[in-house]
């Protein structure tokens, strides 16, 4: 429901009272992270730590605050507390492997996330797998990050995890997207579309729209994509949670994006982000309005606020954990800003830096082909291009 006053309140009197479960915790710095106030959940967890007793769970959740303050060192001491207290647990791969990202370590962490699929919990296999997938799509890699969301409906299947074949439908359709391959996001939202029906998934289904819209606008049909949008704004209509109509903003605001009617877009996909208390909560999703909105001020012509977009996507080291292709697409985008206002250096940098962070990427990409080649342009000497 998204009412954090109202959860924030109870969950504090649960613990004022001396209710020395650990969900109560828990879930109140759970309330505290969705709301992007890391600090008062690091005080809560700290206090079970302190009044109750030393737990597992609770280090590997510090563990998770350190890493969105970053402050990497205090969260490998955080998840070595949780590997002494549960040393087979499966979150402790899933941890490291966070750990390792951060830090640089793409080997070591594409080891840990494997490790999770060596493990005989399906719990494990599912956050491997889409931690696997994370990790291919921060590098590039596409055809991989394929071959492990099929393995994800293949388990899915296997278990009767219909909310599982929803998700793992619906990455497929946010990489075919990535992409510009809209026959195939709809094709596997056709599949997510009948998991959601069994499954009585509005959510899903909410979701699966979305993509259906954003697939129109790419083959070009307005019309198809203005139908979806009511259809999505019909089912978000069902929520007593407002909020839930940020979907639907947003795909208004690419549909509007599309007719060139900038001020329009810019509305509806701010109204949109302003529904997402904090990056924490909002994820991929809110990665996603911020790329779109950035491209919407960038088409405009509008490069001061493109790059206060793109600034701020690229600021947040979690991209490469949890929204990666679209944190390095950030500083193509940056590179991109500078070379249009003619700002050498800058423009170097970034394209370096996207450069570097796709340096294994797949062999047909684009943008990494213009990328070398504009920063070869960019590279050589003032007089050099002032002879030719």
């Amino acid at each position: 429901m998204e009412q954090w006053d109202e959860a924030q309140k109870l969950l504090q009197g649960n613990i004022a009272g001396r209710v020395e479960g650990i969900q109560s915790y828990l879930n109140l710095a759970q309330v505290y992270m969705n709301r992007g106030l890391i600090d008062e959940a690091q005080d809560v967890l700290e206090s079970f730590l302190d009044y109750v007793y030393d737990n597992a769970t609770i280090h590997e959740s510090l563990a998770h605050n350190y890493l969105w303050k970053g402050e990497f060192s205090l969260a490998s001491v955080e998840a070595e507390h949780a590997f002494r207290i549960e040393p087979l647990h499966h979150r402790n791969f899933l941890l490291k492997g966070d750990i390792r990202n951060y830090l640089g370590d793409l080997n070591g962490t594409e080891r840990e996330y494997q490790n999770l699929l060596n493990t005989s919990e399906p719990t494990a296999h599912n956050q491997g797998l889409h931690r696997l997938i994370n990790l291919y799509l921060f590098q590039g890699r596409f055809r991989e990050a394929f071959e492990q969301a099929r393995h994800g409906i293949e388990l899915a299947d296997l278990l009767g995890e219909k909310s599982w074949l929803i998700d793992y439908n619906l990455t497929l359709a946010s990489i075919y997207f990535d992409l510009d391959q809209p026959d195939e996001v709809l094709k596997v939202c056709r599949q997510a579309w009948e998991a959601a029906e069994k499954e009585g998934s509005l959510e899903g289904k909410r979701k699966i729209l979305l993509f259906q819209g954003l697939a129109y606008l790419s083959m070009g049909k307005i019309n198809q994509a203005e139908t979806t949008a009511a259809e999505l704004k019909t089912i978000c209509d069902k929520y007593l949670n407002k909020n839930i109509c940020r979907y639907h903003s947003f795909l208004k605001g690419k549909i509007e994006h599309n007719k060139q009617n900038h001020p329009e877009a810019v509305r509806f996909l701010k109204e949109a982000l302003a529904s997402i208390p904090s990056p924490y909560f909002g994820r991929y999703f809110w990665a996603l309005l911020l790329h779109s909105l950035g491209q919407v001020y960038f088409d405009s012509g509008d490069l001061q606020n493109a790059k206060i977009q793109y600034d701020v996507l690229t600021a947040f080291p979690q991209g490469r954990v949890h929204w990666g292709n679209l944190y390095v697409r950030g500083f193509y985008m940056l590179a991109k800003i500078y070379d249009e206002n003619n700002i050498r250096p800058m423009a170097v940098r970034n394209y370096q830096r996207f450069l570097e962070l796709w340096k294994n990427a797949d062999s047909n990409i684009q943008k990494v082909a213009e990328s070398e080649e504009r920063l070869s342009e960019l590279q050589m000497p003032l007089s050099t291009l002032i002879r030719e």
